[in-house]
């Protein structure tokens, strides 16, 4: 999931204020590390940043990975629903305003979840991190294991192999008037 959030999402590693006007830094933050709250004026490397990013997920998308059908998901359409977990916080499933989307993903139901998604965009603002999750909950996947074994290496037979003739060199014109 990270690698889909860092393709749609932005690195800041100076605090800034968020669509709803709260300190927020790095990945999209609004707390450090140790549980302090981020203040404008507020600094974080790369380096913590992703670390506070991937403990928060964490966090964000436990209860997500362990609704019964969240495994009937190809890992592009986990990665969307992370996205949006992470965005809609740790409780989203069992928090009232969210009744639509956790029933289909509950329910493993993949065009119920296509449907929903877009309807969370915090009246607009949101809308285009929905649009990025959707296209990528959308997105065909293609599993790398699959391809890998489809692609062969044409093999010859031994008979194929003792019957290919070695070309014999033609003495060159140098050649025949050094070697005579």
């Amino acid at each position: 999931m990270i690698k889909f959030f860092e393709e749609s999402g932005t690195f800041s590693p100076k605090a800034y204020l968020d669509t709803e006007s709260l300190p927020t830094i790095g990945w999209g933050n609004r707390y450090h590390t140790d549980g302090r709250e981020v203040r404008m004026g507020d600094t974080i490397t790369r380096e913590d940043a992703d670390k506070l990013y991937n403990t928060a997920v964490t966090k964000h998308v436990s209860s997500l990975r362990k609704t019964k059908n969240y495994q009937m998901f190809n890992p592009n359409q986990q990665a969307a629903l992370e996205s949006f977990a992470y965005n809609a916080g740790p409780n989203f499933l069992t928090s009232n305003g969210w009744k639509t989307i956790s029933a289909a993903i509950n329910a493993g139901d993949a065009a119920g979840v296509a449907k929903a998604l877009p309807m969370y965009n915090n009246g607009g603002v949101l809308s285009n991190r929905r649009a990025q999750e959707l296209k990528e909950f959308n997105k065909p996947y293609v599993d790398p294991e699959a391809t890998r074994a489809q692609l062969t290496v044409p093999q010859t037979s031994t008979a194929d192999r003792n019957q290919l003739a070695v070309p014999k060199k033609k003495p060159n014109a140098i050649e025949s008037t050094t070697n005579e």
